[in-house]
């Protein structure tokens, strides 16, 4: 999969020029961008492919299961602990991890993080025997590791480990150039994964799609194309009228002459609208919304107050 813009072209360069380098890797962007993407380019290209890359979510469990996961524990240290357990920096041993959500991590974790990093030794929960191990750890955040060390959320000290090379992934809106790209690869995939036979693009709907300011970035896109290529009959081109109505709204606002506000203010207008709309039809259940607009729940609440959607509110 290519890249137009002259970011993401930058973005591929540092990641071809890290990915054969055994130094950590931090991925800062946007919900949705395509951070676990990057994090298998590099580690395909690293050398180290014949050991699959371990993912882990750092947001989706508790300290407790986390430290279990990411470090293993023996029999019987804890109430369900049946049977040892490796984890999965010694499943990743010669290969890669991938922690996503890295901010999410307590202080306690941080600590055995940065000590792995440092000496590469793991030890198990309940456990006395350390293991020495080689992985390359690349990690990733949608906040400013920077802010969250100064606001004292975040070890300074793991943070520079994590730091030694670190990669910005601009959000899709600011590289629109990227758009039909990316929606031929998707509709690419979809096309073999449902058994569809999509047979491309029309230029209306290309239009529509590199005019829309995708809050949802990546992720989003790749719904939309999902559904468009579900949604297509056997050979037909995916045109605007296979894409979401928001999609055609917003290439009316940027086609309309004069108007109130700039084009992004226009923009603003829309999500407002896309958003409320997937509220309304999950019943105002945030996550259920955020799933459907390919976001993630904390962003999507943001977006949520900052256009006034709380319920209750115009």
């Amino acid at each position: 999969m290519g890249f137009r813009s002259a970011a993401m072209q930058r973005v591929m360069e540092l990641v071809r020029l890290v990915a054969p380098h055994r130094v950590a890797v931090l991925l800062q962007g946007e919900t949705g961008t395509g951070k676990e993407v990057l994090a298998r380019i590099l580690h395909r290209l690293s050398g180290r492919g014949d050991v699959p890359l371990v993912v882990q979510d750092c947001g989706a469990l508790s300290e407790t299961l986390l430290e279990s996961e990411l470090f293993g524990h023996v029999k019987g240290s804890f109430t369900g602990a049946v049977a040892d357990h490796p984890g999965l920096f010694v499943l990743a041993n010669g290969g890669t991890i991938f922690l996503d959500e890295i901010e999410n991590t307590t202080a306690n974790l941080q600590a055995k993080l940065l000590r792995v990093l440092e000496t590469g030794d793991v030890r198990p929960v309940g456990g006395t025997q350390v293991r020495h191990v080689d992985v390359r750890v690349v990690a990733a955040s949608n906040k400013d590791m920077g802010e969250e060390v100064r606001a004292g959320r975040f070890r300074a000290d793991l943070f520079y480990r994590l730091n030694s090379f670190t990669v910005d992934i601009p959000p899709l809106r600011d590289r629109p150039e990227d758009v039909p790209e990316l929606a031929l690869y998707f509709l690419e995939l979809f096309n073999r994964t449902l058994r569809r036979s999509a047979s491309g693009i029309a230029p209306d709907a290309v239009d529509a799609l590199r005019a829309y300011a995708w809050p949802g970035n990546v992720r989003e896109l790749r719904n939309v194309m999902e559904r468009s290529v579900l949604l297509s009959r056997p050979g037909e081109v995916v045109s605007r009228r296979l894409l979401p109505p928001v999609l055609g709204s917003t290439l009316a606002l940027r086609n309309e002459p004069g108007g109130d506000g700039s084009l992004r203010a226009r923009l603003d207008r829309v999500e407002r609208e896309f958003i409320r709309e997937a509220l309304e039809r999950h019943g105002g259940v945030l996550r259920r919304a955020a799933v459907a607009l390919g976001m993630d729940p904390v962003t999507l609440g943001r977006r949520v107050r900052r256009h006034g959607l709380w319920k209750g509110d115009s």
